[in-house]
């Protein structure tokens, strides 16, 4: 598990690094995201969990608003002895935000399937509230 977690952390690393500020999406966007997060992965927040379908949905939103991440700490996670995934500390910054906040990601097959903030958890929610109204706009559409 050890060489997972250590080969998901430089893969995350690659996937964070797209976030440069610049206002556009990148091509290999999805093969980032696609590498280092399973399809049916929950990111927790205090308002309820989000699935990958709003994740990716916030995502051209975030870029558009020239949201950098500076990665702080990024380490493997224990509960205990047992090696469980990742945690990473990051400083977020977009026009509309300027976070730093501290998570554990949950690994399973080599890849994340729950992401759950230890710090600034409300963080989470302001990220991700434009994401959950776009949605809620489109299946009222529906």
């Amino acid at each position: 598990m050890q060489e997972i977690v250590d080969q998901l952390i430089e893969k995350l690393k690659a996937y964070f690094g797209l976030f440069t500020g610049e206002k556009r999406v990148p091509e290999d966007l999805q093969a980032r995201m696609d590498a280092v997060l399973d399809k049916t992965a929950i990111i927790v927040t205090p308002s309820g969990e989000l699935d990958m379908d709003t994740y990716a949905s916030s995502l051209p939103h975030h870029f558009m608003a020239g949201l950098k991440i500076e990665i702080l700490h990024m380490d493997r996670a224990y509960e205990g002895e047992e090696l469980v995934g990742l945690e990473y500390k990051l400083h977020l910054v977009s026009s509309e935000f300027d976070h730093t906040v501290h998570t554990i990601a949950f690994v399973e097959n080599g890849k994340i399937v729950r992401v759950k903030p230890l710090e600034n958890k409300e963080a989470y929610d302001e990220m991700f509230q434009k994401a959950r109204e776009d949605l809620s706009v489109q299946q009222a559409a529906h």
